[in-house]
């Protein structure tokens, strides 16, 4: 004896799919987001990363070390950090500088933040690494530590996805195919 279910699910009218054509634009813009993120944001922050290992030291000290509260307006959420600035004299030119390190960054956990403000009050004298061609770059803890390289990993993860899916959404467009605006229906049947 057997027993037909049929299974049909539409999506809710509010939902609009796009065409394989505009799906394609879509996921190519995300891809060359991607790519804009990585270029101008991730390599040249990893670049300094990697190269501050090298860069000549001065003595610094710190000005500003404060521990900062972000509240994200949309959904309340609460991310943690540091703000800690300090000057340093390079050729007789006093630079001030922000960089901990590169990549620096918020978190929900504020014992990040409050572990920055500890290690760096004001007042303490520091190490300040500078890049010899722009004294003005400069981080106390030099290096590429894993958040150096996550724009980049952003970027290019973006930037694989754009292109990827707007290539196969281009195929679609190119073979005429329509978007699925018709579910799928599927009739099972169970048997004894």
């Amino acid at each position: 004896m057997a027993f037909p279910l049929n299974f049909s699910y539409s999506p809710p009218s509010s939902v609009r799919q796009l065409s394989p054509g505009k799906a394609a634009l879509v996921l190519l813009g995300i891809g060359i987001l991607g790519a804009g993120l990585t270029t101008f944001l991730g390599i040249p922050m990893l670049m300094n990363a990697t190269a501050s290992q090298s860069w000549p030291a001065v003595e610094g000290v710190i000005k500003i070390s404060e521990f900062t509260t972000n509240r994200d307006r949309d959904d309340g959420g609460v991310t943690y950090g540091a703000s800690i600035v300090y000057d340093y004299t390079v050729k007789g030119t006093v630079y001030s500088g922000s960089n901990v390190h590169f990549g620096q960054y918020s978190t929900s956990d504020p014992s990040y933040g409050r572990g920055l403000v500890n290690r760096y009050p004001v007042g303490e004298q520091i190490n300040v690494y500078y890049d010899p061609n722009d004294p003005s770059i400069s981080v106390l803890e030099p290096g590429a530590g894993w958040s150096s390289f996550m724009v980049v990993g952003i970027g290019a993860l973006f930037t694989l996805l754009g292109f990827i899916g707007g290539f196969f959404q281009f195929k679609k467009y190119k073979r005429g195919e329509p978007f699925a605006s018709q579910p799928a229906s599927v009739s099972p049947t169970i048997s004894n």
